[in-house]
């Protein structure tokens, strides 16, 4: 029997289940969720979903009820000594040929050895699991997760087969979805620290280009340098071209400037910073500049001051009405500076102040 079988009425039911699915984005409440489905679905005496990193040995085990819990629980120092005697128990689930499968426990162990090594009589029936259905989920490297129905006395139909089946792929999707949410918030809670250690203002972008997380300095800086309301879902068109310029985003691109009155915006990104997102830092720099940022130059104060007029495209003569000086005392001051740093024009002289901002 195929899933082609069920009636329509039965496919309404499960379709209507496995909906209900899609809304979890928590692993541990998906397989409690999962072990509970499985069990309504196919009347099980008792259900339980397993997810075990081989790894860590992390695990997390969702029972469809607290007395599914008590009896696996209990049980749990003969199955395991039944996995230390016999090797074949733990080979058996981590098979990779049954991952994305729903399965029998006679397709994982046979049942001739089973019954031979006493496993049958010491831990099966005992426990209510004499027979078993299930599904594997696909994984990759040391990831094990599946749910598994167990019952006695009378084994699992080709309906309760195909019913599962119906289910499998709702399962494996629901499954996925849950790690990716989980993932992403893992993300994002790596993404704030970095962000609150930063000294500049910063978003997290996914892969849309679409705002994750930002520091409450970036409206500001929004609203000055674009003239338009900061928006989560749609940054500045500019800064959406300049990001789009790299096409696979996999890489540092050249900066982005945008010039204000008195100010100018630098912004830095840097692709796939954490798993799914970019780091985009914005950086405010005044465009005059002041008297301590020319320090490093080795002027005195009154050349720095000069300098600074100077930059302003100011004439020696303005230069001179501003400081009290005269015209002829600040074109002496203009050629030790120039002499100083090395240049040889006004023009270049002009621009040494603003060449780090």
């Amino acid at each position: 029997m195929n899933v082609k079988s069920l009636t329509s009425q039965e496919l309404c039911r499960l379709s209507g289940a496995a909906a209900e699915l899609y809304r979890i984005t928590n692993r541990g409440e998906l397989m409690q969720k999962l072990s509970l489905l499985a069990n309504d679905v196919v009347d099980a005496y008792h259900a339980v979903a397993w997810d075990i990193d081989f790894a860590s040995m992390a695990q997390t085990t969702s029972y469809a009820s607290a007395e599914s819990a008590a009896i696996v629980q209990k049980s749990w120092p003969i199955y395991t000594h039944f996995c230390e005697r016999y090797p074949q128990f733990g080979q058996a689930i981590t098979n990779h040929c049954i991952k994305g499968k729903v399965y029998r426990a006679t397709e994982l162990l046979p049942p001739s050895f089973v019954e031979r090594i006493g496993f049958m009589d010491e831990y099966a029936r005992p426990n209510g699991c004499e027979f078993q259905v299930g599904y594997f989920f696909k994984q990759h490297g040391s990831r094990v997760a599946f749910v598994n129905c167990n019952r006695n006395g009378r084994n699992f139909t080709a309906r309760d087969v195909a019913m599962m089946e119906f289910l499998a792929p709702h399962f494996q999707a629901a499954y996925e979805n849950a790690n990716a949410f989980e993932a992403k918030n893992e993300a994002l809670e790596r993404a704030r620290a970095v962000r609150d250690s930063l000294p500049v203002e910063s978003l997290w972008l996914d892969d849309n280009l679409n705002v994750q997380e930002a520091t409450p300095g970036v409206a500001p800086l929004i609203r000055e340098f674009f003239h338009q309301p900061f928006s989560t879902q749609r940054l500045p068109e500019k800064m959406l071209k300049w990001l789009r310029a790299s096409a696979s985003l996999t890489r540092p691109i050249t900066p982005l400037i945008v010039r204000g009155a008195d100010a100018l915006l630098r912004m830095r990104f840097y692709p796939q910073r954490l798993a799914g997102l970019g780091l985009l830092t914005l950086t405010r720099c005044v465009t005059t500049p002041t008297l301590e940022q020319l320090e490093p130059l080795g002027l005195t104060r009154r050349e720095s001051e000069i300098l600074l007029w100077v930059s302003q495209a100011k004439t020696n003569d303005e230069i001179g009405i501003i400081l009290g000086i005269s015209g002829l005392t600040v074109k002496k001051h203009v050629e030790n500076i120039s002499a100083k740093l090395g240049v040889n024009s006004r023009v270049a002289l002009a621009t040494i102040p603003l060449s780090d901002l």
